[in-house]
């Protein structure tokens, strides 16, 4: 499945932490990807706030779509 994003989409990345997680969402960021915060316990990255929960980090940060890495 293809997800579309556009200048609009505001992104959480799930385990933005990890080593994959973290090099991927700092590449989206670069390519201009609106990565409004990430998924894992008790950490801050990329500027943003890492959240334990999924749900809890798309409704905090109002984001429209999410990524599993």
């Amino acid at each position: 499945m293809s997800i579309l994003v556009n200048h609009k989409t505001r992104l959480v990345v799930q385990g933005i932490t990890g080593r994959d997680g973290a090099f991927h969402a700092q590449k989206m960021k670069e390519y201009g990807t609106q990565v409004v915060a990430g998924t894992s316990p008790g950490k801050e990255v990329l500027y943003k706030t890492a959240y334990l929960f999924i749900i809890r980090c798309m409704k905090l940060s109002k984001s429209t779509e999410q990524i599993h890495l």
